[in-house]
């Protein structure tokens, strides 16, 4: 059963050698595992971005009502003056849903991009509808665009602007167009400009601790990951350490890496990667080992479940049944879907066999006499000698 990549046991304590053991199939995280987990992370960060474009473009949909509610009354006289900013507003609203729904359909690398580019555009736009609100309003009688230029659009652009930097600038420009618009009246326009400006700054640190937030999930996040990997590391040189083989299994119950321990236990040739594991189970014991990965697999994020060992009889290259021990454990994936991986730990069982002493001085087969009969011999009386009987 030995094999080059066997897990020899090193010279010294037990303890020491297990702190020093080195695998070359079983490192810190290598570089495959950094790009899968940054894969991984990129997805999330996928996930998260698609849903701030998606919660972007429903803020659009009450906007987008009342402007289209506007261009098409005809109830209302006293509303009459409000058509044409309506359209036009509605238009640019018309060209940020637009922008969104081309940013969302964006895939892979891209979706970081084209959000950041989508973000960007949307603030522009707001200026120049700002810019459209103060040449409708040359008289100051609008209040309704006053209200959507200066406390409308702000709130909304915060609540859907994830760099910090583009919506500073943005903020910069709104407020230079609210002091241009009240320059010629600070009498009415004091107030406006002094709400704006508070506003514009609490905007602002709501957009900074949004900012930070997500850098600490981003944080979070690659400590999750590196914590799971250091896990599955240990776990993995532990079952090598006292185990006969170790076995990695995807989701699908596959070999997902190189087993030449299982292989060499099995008198098998090759390293198994590839292979389904079931297909190295006896028929008998199949379905016990599917029911007992289930079991397993509902109790994925209870760390402190007992998760007890199997006994399977596997086949070898004969086709004859090997009894062997199997201790699990499972990890989440670093793939897309989070698919669980199992760690599988195979002991061939083993029980010596009974052999029966056949005189008291030894044991059958020429095995050394056991302690009982060295006992016997030491404290039993020596037979009395022979007295010759004259004749």
């Amino acid at each position: 059963k030995s094999s080059p990549h066997s897990c020899a046991a090193p010279r010294g304590s037990p303890l020491l050698g297990l702190m020093q053991f080195q695998d070359s199939s079983i490192s810190p995280m290598r570089n495959g595992d950094r790009e899968a987990a940054g894969a991984h992370l990129d997805g999330v960060q996928a996930g998260l971005l698609h849903a701030g474009l998606c919660q972007h473009l429903r803020s659009l949909v009450p906007m987008l009502a009342i402007y289209f509610a506007l261009i098409f009354q005809t109830s209302s006289e006293e509303l009459e003056h409000l058509r044409l900013p309506g359209m036009l507003l509605g238009a640019l609203a018309l060209l940020c849903a637009a922008v969104v729904i081309l940013a969302l359909r964006a895939e892979g690398p891209q979706v970081v991009a084209r959000t950041r580019w989508a973000e960007d555009i949307c603030l522009v736009v707001r200026l120049v509808m700002h810019i459209v609100c103060i040449a409708l309003d040359g008289d100051g009688t609008f209040l309704f665009l006053k209200l959507i230029s200066m406390l409308v659009y702000p709130l909304s652009s915060a609540k859907v602007s994830n760099n910090v930097t583009s919506f500073r600038i943005y903020l910069f420009f709104h407020n230079v167009l609210v002091v241009l618009r009240f320059s010629y009246n600070l009498q009415e326009g004091l107030p406006w400009m002094i709400t704006t400006v508070l506003m514009d700054w609490m905007l602002h640190d709501w957009a900074v601790l949004r900012s930070a937030q997500r850098r600490a999930f981003e944080e979070l996040a690659f400590t999750h990951i590196d914590l799971e990997h250091s896990a599955e590391v240990t776990t993995k040189s532990l079952f090598c350490r006292f185990c006969d083989a170790t076995v990695t299994l995807d989701a699908d119950l596959a070999i997902a890496e190189p087993a030449p321990q299982l292989a060499a236990l099995l008198g098998l040739n090759n390293c198994l990667q590839g292979r389904t594991f079931s297909s190295l189970i006896d028929a008998s014991d199949l379905e016990p080992f599917v029911a007992y990965l289930e079991e397993m697999n509902l109790d994925l994020d209870d760390v402190e479940h007992e998760k007890p060992s199997l006994q399977v009889k596997l086949l070898d290259v004969f086709a004859q049944p090997v009894s062997v021990h199997i201790v699990y454990t499972c990890f989440r994936g670093r793939n897309k879907n989070r698919r669980p991986v199992y760690v599988l730990g195979v002991s061939e069982s083993w029980r010596p066999p009974r052999i029966k002493s056949t005189k008291r001085g030894g044991s059958r087969l020429g095995t050394p006499p056991s302690l009982g009969d060295n006992i016997y011999r030491e404290v039993s009386p020596p037979p009395p000698p022979s007295v010759a009987v004259a004749a």
